[in-house]
């Protein structure tokens, strides 16, 4: 409603013409994030792969974790959706300062919340799993230590998101597809 009316000053659908200077751009940015996507499904497949070879109750576990720490990849990108737009808001305005402050309140922000986060799963892992899977115990006995360890390693990609927010927020996405590709 609002954009396609033109109420905030932007009107969708208004320039249907190919430009190629706004398709370089969009390319320009647009591209690493597409490599970094395939990065990520192959990384997945590859991943997933090994822990079927690991049998029924290793796999089982290794969708536990992951199905829990998948919230932490939530709060990550919540924080860095937040800080792209902040960033480039920030820079395009001529304020960089204001860009820093963001970028530095967004990463206490984050690193907080995965601390929380990772202090729940490292103490209340094998409840929290039980609780919601209802897993047999041997599968969170094998799970647990797996959990653990991604929980404490979320709190470093809690930096990742919200530096990647911040590059991406100021138009440089080829560097933070490098960072992410190198991580998965």
């Amino acid at each position: 409603g609002v954009l396609s009316h033109g109420h905030s000053g932007l009107k969708l659908g208004r320039h249907w013409g190919i430009d190629g200077a706004v398709t370089a751009n969009i390319l320009r940015i647009g591209l690493p994030s597409i490599v970094s996507q395939i990065v990520v499904r192959i990384g997945l497949i590859l991943f997933t792969r090994m822990t079927i070879s690991l049998g029924e109750g290793g796999y089982a576990a290794h969708q536990l974790c992951w199905n829990i720490i998948n919230i932490f990849t939530c709060i990550g990108t919540a924080v860095q959706m937040v800080t792209a737009p902040l960033t480039g808001q920030s820079i395009g305005r001529g304020n960089p300062t204001h860009a820093e402050r963001y970028n530095c309140l967004a990463g206490l922000l984050a690193v907080g919340l995965m601390v929380v986060c990772s202090v729940v799963c490292l103490f209340w892992g094998a409840p929290l799993m039980r609780y919601l899977y209802s897993a047999e115990s041997a599968v969170i006995e094998a799970g647990l230590p797996t959990l653990r360890l991604l929980a404490i390693s979320q709190i470093f990609f809690a930096f990742y998101y919200v530096y990647s927010g911040a590059l991406q927020g100021a138009g440089d996405t080829a560097f933070s597809t490098v960072i992410f590709i190198i991580t998965i």
